[in-house]
């Protein structure tokens, strides 16, 4: 029996989906995903992820993103992540439900919708990853040599746990 994205009901609403308003809780089970590999080799100017065998390339960002929201459910309790903690801008100016909605869009392009990672949102500014934590593996060879500093730090808090 593969893994299964988490089944709990949460507080939140679905992301890169069409939610009907007022929608405010969603049970997620999705059975189509056994493994997601979070691999991070250079695919030309994109990064190698992989849901059960099928190679998905992102782009940088989205890259980031999958990589931050993976993460998260193993250095934290409960895995939700804030949207400060997604993408800090000086400016103020954050791209990043335009970032999450362009992951969830490539992800299903790639995969289609049953094996495609789910995102959701509390409504309040933070993230999950609906993916057990038996399903996500990280090649730490590759990320610890990543080109981008925060990746590799939070791979060297990966490798702890």
């Amino acid at each position: 029996m593969g893994c299964l994205q988490v089944s709990a009901v949460f507080e939140g609403t679905l992301v890169g989906f069409n939610t009907p308003a007022g929608v405010k809780k969603e049970k997620m089970k999705q059975e189509g995903l056994s493994t997601l590999l979070i691999d991070g080799a250079a695919v030309g100017k994109r990064f190698r992820t992989v849901v059960n065998t099928i190679e998905v390339p992102l782009t940088g960002k989205s890259f980031k993103y999958l990589f931050l929201l993976a993460a998260r459910l193993f250095l934290s309790d409960d895995g939700w992540i804030s949207r400060f903690d997604l993408d800090y801008c000086p400016t103020g100016t954050f791209n990043y439900t335009q970032y999450l909605h362009s992951l969830r869009k490539d992800m299903v392009a790639a995969v289609g919708e049953d094996m495609a990672p789910a995102i959701i949102s509390d409504q309040r500014g933070s993230y999950r990853l609906c993916v057990d934590k038996p399903c996500v593996k990280f090649n730490f060879e590759n990320l610890m040599v990543f080109q981008d500093a925060e990746v590799v730090k939070i791979t060297r808090e990966l490798r702890k746990v």
